[in-house]
């Protein structure tokens, strides 16, 4: 019900990108519906033009590896720096990450890796403490 719900309410606003973010997580996991990562894809695409942060870390997951769409580590970056630079912690650690050289879209830079390391974790982020501590 909860499901159909959000749909509704999608197409009653013509698109609310908190609604929109919804059913991307829905779709992605199988939540109410029919797994379906395209979809999912689509949803967060959706919610990320309308700037949606955490859709935007979302769909810079599924471009990291490929889910719903084809894998491209400079987009995912993108999205991810986007988002990050909106506040998400989850993506100020994924640019960290990308930074300290996992060759997701960026050149390694460990000085910029620290930095966004530092920013989520004073946002509570434990793992980007935990990489922040190991650099």
């Amino acid at each position: 019900k909860a499901f159909d719900m959000f749909v509704k309410i999608e197409k009653e606003t013509n698109g609310y990108h908190w609604v929109q973010y919804i059913l991307g997580l829905c779709y992605q996991h199988g939540d109410g519906v029919v797994k379906d990562k395209k979809k999912g894809f689509e949803y967060y695409s959706l919610s990320s033009e309308q700037g949606n942060s955490l859709a935007m870390n979302n769909l810079g997951v599924c471009y990291d590896i490929g889910k719903g769409t084809d894998v491209n580590k400079t987009k995912a970056f993108e999205w991810y720096e986007k988002s990050a630079n909106l506040g998400n912690c989850f993506a100020m650690n994924n640019v960290g990450n990308c930074y300290r050289g996992y060759g997701w879209g960026v050149t390694k830079d460990l000085n910029k890796a620290r930095e966004w390391y530092t920013k989520a974790a004073a946002q509570g982020h434990t793992g980007a403490q935990t990489r922040l501590n190991n650099l």
